[in-house]
């Protein structure tokens, strides 16, 4: 292995041991946002606690957008679609990213 290699495997390593599970993730988002953890899950109009799951599933876990479309019984491309739209919202949205560092500061302190 190269030097590139070993660092790929490193931060995947890394990667691994910090992903939250998706039951801790669904708590807090529910919790955060004041909906019930099926709404995560359902296809309904602008549901941003779906689309803020999503995102945060790409970004807190070791899940492929693939698989993260499976546990939201989506199709992949617009698993992948959502998430890339939410995450440049965030970006743009002053109160979405807000909300967003909210979720994430009570996954770090449980």
């Amino acid at each position: 292995l190269n030097e590139n290699e070993i660092d790929f495997q490193c931060q995947s390593e890394v990667r691994k041991i910090k992903s939250i599970s998706p039951e801790k993730l669904r708590q807090a988002i529910a919790e955060v946002l004041n909906v019930e953890e099926k709404t995560l899950t359902e296809k309904t109009y602008r549901n941003y606690a779906r689309k803020t799951y999503l995102y945060l599933l790409k970004k807190h876990t070791v899940f492929k957008v693939s698989e993260i479309a499976e546990i939201v019984g989506m199709n992949q491309h617009s698993a992948g679609e959502l998430i890339r739209r939410f995450e440049k919202e965030t970006g743009q949205n002053k109160e979405l990213k807000t909300l967003v560092e909210e979720i994430e500061k009570k996954l770090r302190n449980g």
